[in-house]
């Protein structure tokens, strides 16, 4: 049974949220940027048999992130070889999989790198390594790595990432976006079925 949205609600609600927003903006004396993004949810009847670290994709015609984005990549290739192919992309750290288990082991170590990126992708190879790699607090802050092809243009699909939600990481917008292009990345990031 496929359940329709009713739109006419979600624009109220997206209303209702930069209202919301604009009020605690002049009451928030941290400026916290930590809750910038607008999610939201997408549940199914289906059950999962196995739980799984790759999300389904949804394209979308603009990306919901910051411009500003700095990335980390992890790669079970050599970094230096990885470094020169990501050269002219938001990628600002490369991180191997060998480095990862020991220069990162520590809880400290790896709350201070969840901390320092905006996102994190990760070769689509080793996504299955990445829970015990990293740990449960990046799957609990929503900075659950994003698969990349490591075959083609790296640009090109990062740039495909980038312009995508995804159903386990369902960000749909920041701030910066007006009321009509958020409603419009609801509208596109709802399966097709609801319409």
């Amino acid at each position: 049974m496929v359940q329709k949205i009713d739109w006419k609600q979600a624009k109220k609600a997206i209303d209702a949220l930069y209202t919301f927003n604009e009020s605690k903006q002049s009451n928030d004396l941290l400026d916290s940027d930590e809750e910038s993004g607008i999610y939201i949810q997408i549940t199914t009847h289906k059950i999962m048999n196995k739980e799984t670290t790759k999300k389904k994709k949804i394209a979308l015609p603009c990306k919901p992130f910051k411009d500003d984005l700095e990335i980390c990549y992890f790669t079970k290739e050599n970094t230096k070889d990885v470094e020169e192919k990501v050269k002219d992309t938001p990628i600002k750290k490369v991180i191997n999989t060998r480095e990862l288990a020991t220069v990162y082991k520590s809880f400290e170590s790896r709350r201070k790198l969840l901390n320092s990126y905006d996102l994190f992708m990760v070769d689509d190879r080793i996504v299955h390594l990445m829970p015990p790699l990293l740990g449960k607090k990046f799957f609990e802050r929503n900075k659950t790595p994003i698969a990349l092809k490591p075959t083609g243009s790296f640009k090109n699909h990062i740039e495909a990432a980038l312009n995508a939600t995804y159903v386990k990481h369902s960000l749909v917008g920041g701030w910066g976006l007006s009321l009509l292009d958020l409603f419009i990345l609801v509208i596109l990031a709802c399966p097709r079925k609801t319409y």
